[in-house]
């Protein structure tokens, strides 16, 4: 699964080896029941938008490909203006599902919020390709560009195009995979004790590159919800799988303050500035600020105690 995925792991990639296994276990009648209910839920997903964004962030991805090999001599010239020649086939595409995406706004409150995400990226992205032609007609009007300068133009805004439809599919086909009302029954086996960490949600992080800091510098930021105390319960109810995690342990308060220290460690490989942390509650908020008191930060909490809302779908691996 893992060099199925590649280095970035993608969410449609590992949709299709989950078919492929429970086809393949289903054909011999082993769980038979269990894989049946599994290709019946995940067929919808290959014939939904996500699926068809998919494949033009594929489109995209061998056309700035094919423009990037011109640009380094290792394709002809002529691959250069094929590539050039597929942008409307790309617009078009897009286009498509553009009609598709304004036809299901209207089918109900789930798939209203997915659809209106899917929608604006769709035309944003058709806005990026829009401009991306528009430099490719001024560069070859008489601006003296090379061959190799007009592909490394395009080769970028293609780039963009195929890394944003990505995003897009990754965000609502990550959610479809763990929400109980697209799937009403886990599609694996849920992790519980195999869950060690404190938090239902691992921290997120990303290095910030601007000319203002300085040539070759960047700003490390993590953002990271420790999962409040008022939605323990619905830990140990096992609405998310993870019963029986380490998310119950007696000490988890201290554990949330050493993996914020370590996170704030300015010997590190990438020292963050920034952390933002939420689902914050009083006692872990005066144990953070006695604890990070002699690292040179300064905490800035905003906004009450957290509430306790609806709980979210399960999680599993």
């Amino acid at each position: 699964m893992h060099e199925y995925s590649g280095p970035h792991p993608k969410a449609m990639k590992l949709a299709k080896r989950l078919w492929e296994r429970s086809a393949f276990l289903a054909q011999r009648e082993i769980d038979l029941e269990k894989h049946l209910r599994m290709l019946h839920y995940l067929k919808p997903l290959f014939s939904a938008w996500p699926a068809r964004l998919t494949q033009i962030a594929a489109h995209a991805e061998t056309l700035f490909t094919m423009l990037r090999r011109t640009r380094k001599k290792e394709l002809p010239d002529d691959a250069f203006n094929d590539a050039l020649a597929d942008l409307p086939a790309l617009r078009e595409s897009l286009q498509d599902v553009e009609r598709q995406l304004e036809d299901l706004q209207h089918r109900g409150p789930q798939s209203e919020s997915e659809t209106a995400e899917g929608l604006t990226c769709v035309q944003d992205v058709i806005q990026r390709l829009e401009r991306v032609s528009a430099k490719q007609d001024l560069a070859g009007a008489g601006q003296k560009k090379t061959t190799a300068e007009i592909a490394e133009l395009v080769e970028k805004g293609l780039q963009e195009v195929q890394e944003l439809l990505e995003a897009c599919v990754e965000l609502v086909l990550m959610n479809q995979l763990g929400s109980s009302w697209h799937f009403p029954h886990h599609l694996v086996e849920p992790l519980r004790d195999k869950w060690d960490f404190v938090s239902d949600h691992l921290p997120v992080g990303a290095g910030l590159r601007k000319g203002a800091l300085g040539l070759g510098k960047e700003l490390y930021v993590v953002s990271w919800n420790v999962l409040n105390h008022h939605f323990l319960e619905h830990i140990e109810k096992d609405l998310q799988g993870l019963r029986g995690s380490s998310i119950h342990r007696a000490e988890r308060v201290g554990q949330i303050v050493d993996a914020v220290k370590t996170m704030l460690d300015r010997q590190s490989e990438m020292p963050k500035a920034i952390v933002c942390l939420q689902g914050c509650w009083p006692e872990l908020l005066g144990e953070l600020e006695m604890g990070a008191a002699g690292l040179a930060f300064r905490s800035s909490p905003h906004g009450p105690e957290i509430e306790p809302e609806e709980p979210r779908g399960p999680r599993v691996a």
